[in-house]
């Protein structure tokens, strides 16, 4: 039997992309039972995307021959929305940057509508009596 690792499956940045929205969308349904915390589902989503995000950025740097520093590898688990747009700028040229950019902005406002929509998704279920 063939045994799947993480390094056979590159993350791409469609991968990457469609996994956290789909994150954000289970988020939104999940967390949006009245009185009841979820901080514990935040952090694993947060972990989650993290560990995502390096993925990609790793398959990224690897196949551009690009060296990972200690420093940026970190920064990309723990603030990605920072370190993301800073190593698209310093990995590739001006207007490849700009369309990774646009990618990412896209991807971030995604996000939130992605949210709202697993809310939605709850809130009309809870009507149905589902």
């Amino acid at each position: 039997m063939t045994q799947l690792i993480a390094s056979q499956v590159p993350m791409t940045q469609a991968r990457v992309a469609n996994c956290i929205l789909l994150m954000m969308f289970g988020l939104g349904e999940g967390a949006s039972v009245p009185g009841t915390r979820h901080i514990g589902l935040y952090l694993l989503i947060g972990v989650t995307a993290g560990y995502l995000f390096f993925l990609w950025y790793a398959g990224d740097a690897d196949a551009r021959g690009i060296a990972r520093s200690r420093v940026l590898s970190a920064a990309i688990v723990v603030f990605p929305l920072a370190a993301v747009p800073l190593y698209l700028l310093r990995s590739r040229s001006l207007a490849e940057s700009r369309r990774a950019l646009s990618a990412f902005l896209g991807l971030m406002t995604l996000t939130p509508i992605a949210y709202l929509a697993g809310v939605g998704l709850h809130l009309t279920l809870r009507q149905m009596g589902a």
